[in-house]
């Protein structure tokens, strides 16, 4: 039977707010297909065709599904072009964050507020800033549930220029030391 072997796209993630312009998408097939399609509105493509450029303007994640058959087989896969938020991490001695601030923070693509971080401030502050939608912070700190956190609320504008409403909390007290810490 005809298999696609892969099929990847050429943005993968970007943060909300970035415009993208052109997909490249390409993929490899273990045989020659009798036919081959993209959805998205792109339909039916050459058998020989490995790759294609899906071009307009992308604000938000789209996912491209490639149909092959060989006549009597046939195969699909998926590949999503996605636009997430960050969530940052780290520590500082100011009592505040500059949006600019929040973003130089350490920082990963997420849809979520989980996660658990090994931090060693020196007379500093920890922050944890991540979109409001991902909901309210329960944070347990060396194995033990801690409340003694501030909550800010307010929209930070990213790297890309996008304003979003942003949770950002700030432990109470200066740290120094090596901390364990766990948000759910």
């Amino acid at each position: 039977p005809i298999d696609i072997t892969s099929f990847t796209n050429g943005v993968g993630t970007v943060e909300v707010g970035t415009t993208v312009n052109n997909i490249d998408l390409d993929w490899t097939l273990s045989k020659t297909p009798a036919t081959q399609s993209l959805n998205q509105g792109i339909g039916s493509l050459a058998t020989a065709t490995r790759d294609y450029t899906a071009s307009g303007t992308y604000t938000s994640s789209i996912t491209f599904t490639l149909t092959v058959s060989d006549g009597t087989s046939s195969d699909n896969a998926s590949t999503t072009a996605s636009f997430q938020h960050r969530r940052y991490w780290g520590s500082s001695a100011n009592t505040s964050l500059t949006d600019p601030q929040v973003l130089g923070l350490t920082k990963e693509f997420s849809s979520s507020r989980v996660q658990s971080r090994t931090l060693s401030p020196s007379a500093q502050y920890v922050y944890f800033a991540y979109p409001t939608s991902f909901g309210a912070a329960t944070f347990t700190v060396n194995g033990l549930l801690n409340n003694a956190w501030t909550l800010v609320q307010r929209s930070v504008v990213n790297a890309s220029g996008h304003s979003e409403p942003f949770n950002i909390y700030r432990s109470d007290n200066l740290l120094t030391g090596t901390y364990q810490i766990a948000i759910s």
